[in-house]
């Protein structure tokens, strides 16, 4: 029934976000159509066939790229589905500038992972705001669980190779989550389109199942130990550190104030200028049964160099807890005034590291990274341009989350757990960019964890930039 009534609210969400585009759509034709009118009239009247302005006003309103998704993920197993990217650029803006923006993403991989996603991002709709809505649906049935605070909670390898006497099973590092996330934000224009004023709501619902989703043991696993047959997840919550009533997940419902600053010339492939985000996350008592707020900080800045052949690109992020209890499974969150990502660890924050490695109630991040444009040409009547890269990705733990182990087993708690002192986590690698019709990507990263307790690399292919 739970499953039920996710598809209903994803659906109608969807159909919400085509009702406010098919808005646009028909408010564009009207408009194109009227020029086309003034262009048949200046026709008649000029005999001349100097028509070069009007050519310009006829030209395309939109643009699309399509971006079929057979790719791999050292976190999620074989990637594919589709992208889809479609861009009003309204009568006066050629690529990459737009008015709106509408992304599609569908995909679904060998390790579990569902991805339904559709994000629309608009200047039009409102005349004073910069409107953004998104429906999200992801179902995960092996969502990696290290445990908490990065560095206090230890990976034990061998648990999960087959070739060793340790060996566990494979999913013991899992857990199955679904994830239905509702958004609504509103960017006011405060001085100009570049400072803003943000304001939104946001409605989470997480169901988790700490048994299915590849968790159970194979062969005979659980007769080498009394807990050999479950998985970390599953202990937490034998152990008594998970609260009781958070582990089958539930509902969160949050409202966001803060203020943007953006002046990038680009969204897809920026070559200059800053986009910094200040805000809040408040999940307030009378909207649900958890009460916290999260206070969230990112400067990001693009810099260009040899006439933007080559640019250096920079993220830092500190997301801390500001008052409350965050429910665990709202922890593995990184949060952007775009579109927040699971994290910390993984494709979209610290490439090369585990898929959610650094859980914990604050943490801070940085990202360095040098692109290198090599090539321009068109294909298939398409323009491209390729760039490589080389990143170098760091994490730390600045608020960890307090949890109880005083009724774990001495010896799982000297496997499970550390009171080593934090460390910065890094990772480092190279990257390939491919951006065709400037407002579409194809990107090709690879990490290297510096710490094997952090895994020991990961390959990422995607449709989109970091940041």
């Amino acid at each position: 029934m739970e499953k039920i009534l996710e598809a209903t609210l994803f659906m109608r969400w969807v159909l919400m976000l085509v009702v406010l585009l098919s808005a646009r759509v028909f408010e564009v034709e009207a408009a194109k159509g009227n020029v086309a009118r003034a262009a048949a009239t200046s026709d008649v009247q000029a005999a001349d066939g100097k028509d070069d302005e009007r050519d310009e006003g006829r030209g395309s309103v939109y643009s699309f790229g399509i971006i079929p998704a057979l790719a791999f993920d050292s976190d999620l197993g074989l990637k594919y589905g589709a992208v889809v990217n479609i861009f009003d650029h309204g009568m006066d803006k050629k690529a990459p500038l737009y008015n709106q923006h509408l992304f599609v993403r569908l995909t679904n991989t060998t390790g579990g992972s569902l991805t339904a996603q559709a994000l629309l991002e608009s200047e039009s709709l409102f005349s004073s705001a910069r409107f953004l809505g998104e429906v999200s649906y992801i179902r995960d049935k092996r969502l990696d669980f290290f445990g908490f605070n990065g560095r206090n909670a230890v990976y034990q390898e061998d648990f999960t190779r087959q070739d060793s006497e340790s060996f566990l099973f494979p999913g013991y590092y899992t857990k199955e989550r679904s994830l239905l996330r509702l958004r609504l934000d509103f960017q006011h224009y405060l001085t100009g389109k570049h400072f803003r004023m943000l304001t939104g709501i946001q409605h989470n619902r997480v169901l988790i199942d700490p048994i299915g989703g590849g968790n159970e043991p194979a062969g005979e696993a659980a007769g080498k130990a009394p807990d050999a047959g479950a998985s970390l997840f599953h202990q937490y919550i034998t152990w008594g550190i998970l609260p009781d009533a958070e582990h089958r997940g539930g509902v969160v419902n949050m409202l966001t104030f803060g203020l943007v600053y953006d002046t990038r010339n680009d969204h897809c492939y920026c070559t200059d200028g800053l986009w910094i985000d200040a805000f809040a996350v408040v999940a307030p008592g009378f909207m649900g049964k958890h009460s916290f707020s999260k206070l969230i900080m990112t400067y990001r800045q693009h810099i260009g160099f040899f006439d933007e052949r080559m640019v250096l690109s920079l993220r830092a992020s500190s997301q801390h807890k500001l008052h409350g209890t965050i429910p665990y499974y709202m922890l593995p969150t990184f949060f952007d005034s775009r579109l927040s990502q699971d994290g910390i660890g993984g494709a979209f924050n610290l490439r090369g590291a585990m898929r959610n490695r650094i859980v914990s109630d604050g943490f801070a991040i940085a990202n360095v990274e040098t692109k290198i444009r090599l090539t321009d040409f068109y294909l298939f009547r398409q323009y491209f341009y390729a760039s490589v890269s080389l990143f170098w990705d760091m994490a730390y733990v600045t608020q960890p989350y307090q949890i109880n182990v005083s009724s774990v087993p001495d010896v799982f708690r000297s496997q499970h757990f550390s009171n080593q002192p934090q460390k910065v986590h890094q990772t480092v690698g190279p990257g390939l960019y491919i951006v065709f019709n400037r407002n579409n990507a194809i990107t090709i990263n690879y990490g290297f964890s510096t710490n094997p307790q952090d895994g020991h690399g990961g390959l990422y292919i995607g449709s989109s930039l970091l940041f």
